[in-house]
């Protein structure tokens, strides 16, 4: 299964997104690693924003921090947000979602 984890600050904006694990092989894993990869590329080429992009060579694991909530760097995290949602609709059970705003569980 994959855990994804949305951080959001007080007034809701992304600050991070971290996933751990894997998922269907042939569906769910591409399809994930497609947009978080995609996204990460998007920031560093698409914008000037500070950014952190830690991840396990092997897979399993990637975080993307950015500096500034509310910026271009975090509305190409909302818009891969997005996508996770899609593929959690369609394959649920390999996929868990949970977002954290402000240090709580929503």
């Amino acid at each position: 299964m994959i855990k994804v984890a949305i951080n959001r600050s007080r007034a809701g904006k992304i600050t991070s997104v971290q996933l751990n694990g894997h998922g269907d092989a042939s569906k769910v894993c591409p399809a994930v690693s497609l947009l978080v990869l995609n996204t990460a590329n998007s920031i560093e080429a698409l914008t000037d924003e500070a950014f952190t992009c830690d991840y396990n060579e092997d897979g399993g694991f990637i975080h993307i921090q950015v500096k500034n909530p509310g910026s271009e760097a975090s509305l190409l995290l909302e818009a891969c947000v997005l996508g996770l949602y899609s593929v959690q609709e369609t394959y649920n059970d390999d996929i868990s979602i949970v977002e954290v705003k402000d240090g709580k569980h929503d």
